[in-house]
């Protein structure tokens, strides 16, 4: 004998007037994947709770999320700022002020032949995380 229930209408959050059905959506999965790919995937380490938690060194705190301006993107930066890392995106130059008011740290055009370059220069080396969670 299967139990379960069903409700036609169950809101869990509040959707803003100025934000799409579309957009209010990806929310929730766009965290529970960038909370996946960090935590549990590439163990990062640190506390939602206390940014002060991690006992590692400032420079390897750095973690690189490419494709930092999609709705994943943008939840992740968010996870590690609050997990006391620094988020540094790489993104279309149009979207760079959008990554930073997310909490990125810096951000990177990623169709800059030299992104790379400037993101090694940028971290002295020290890139500790790589998400990626844009187009396979």
């Amino acid at each position: 004998m299967a139990h379960g229930s069903h409700r036609e209408d169950s809101p869990c959050g509040h959707q803003p007037d100025e934000m799409s059905l579309n957009d209010a959506a990806s929310i929730g999965l766009g965290l529970f994947t960038a909370g996946l790919g960090l935590f549990p995937e590439l163990k990062v380490p640190g506390s939602l709770y206390d940014p002060n938690y991690l006992e590692i060194a400032e420079d390897k705190r750095v973690a690189l999320v490419a494709d930092g301006s999609t709705a994943t993107g943008t939840r992740a930066i968010q996870l590690l700022k609050l997990a006391g890392l620094r988020p540094i995106p790489t993104c279309f130059k149009t979207n760079m002020d959008l990554v930073r008011r997310f909490g990125a740290e810096n951000a990177f055009d990623y169709s800059d032949p030299e992104c790379a370059v400037e993101i090694r220069r940028y971290t002295g080396g020290t890139l500790a995380y790589a998400l990626d969670v844009g187009r396979s």
